[in-house]
């Protein structure tokens, strides 16, 4: 079960990194369209 659940936090730590990968490229458009 343990493994189980570090195999299930990878899988969200990969997610919320790919969100946070796009959020930081599209931030910065929104920011400029704001101008």
């Amino acid at each position: 079960m343990g493994i189980n659940r570090s195999e299930t936090v990878r899988e969200l730590a990969v997610h919320l990194h790919g969100q946070y990968e796009f959020y930081m490229q599209l931030i910065p458009e929104l920011l400029d369209s704001m101008d």
